[in-house]
């Protein structure tokens, strides 16, 4: 049975800021490349968006092109996992929705987003005053 890597992708993260993490499944046409920012790679990118205040919401990035990524940090390879759990979009043009393609998609969005949250309470238990 054929299998499809699964990899960690970790945006912007700084000792300033928080970083942003995604998981990646590079379509079958990508395979055998590792994403970079230095090589083009495409797949699904699963993450959720949005804002403390609003909420958040998953979003499924179709196409994405590792190698067009400005913010892309670090890439961990996580597993392998079967074919016939991921499903490739029909285009080849990049896209976003919020619609389970395959079986991983349906999956990750079993797992709740984060909803809102108060902006004022502390973080990592260190608040700053608002002035």
């Amino acid at each position: 049975m054929s299998s499809r890597p699964v990899y960690l992708f970790v945006y912007g993260r700084t000792s300033r800021t928080r970083g942003h993490f995604a998981i990646f499944v590079p379509n079958a046409s990508d395979v055998g490349k590792t994403p970079s920012k230095t090589e083009t790679c495409k797949g699904t990118v699963i993450h959720v968006v949005g804002n403390p205040m609003a909420g958040f919401f998953h979003e499924f990035k179709r196409n994405y092109n590792t190698y067009a990524s400005k913010s892309l940090g670090t890439v961990v390879l996580l597993g392998y996992i079967q074919e016939s759990l991921h499903v490739d979009p029909s285009s080849s043009a990049f896209s976003t929705d919020v619609v389970a393609l395959g079986s991983l998609d349906a999956a990750a969005l079993q797992v709740p987003a984060p909803g809102q949250s108060d902006v004022r309470a502390p973080v990592d238990g260190v608040s700053v005053p608002f002035v």
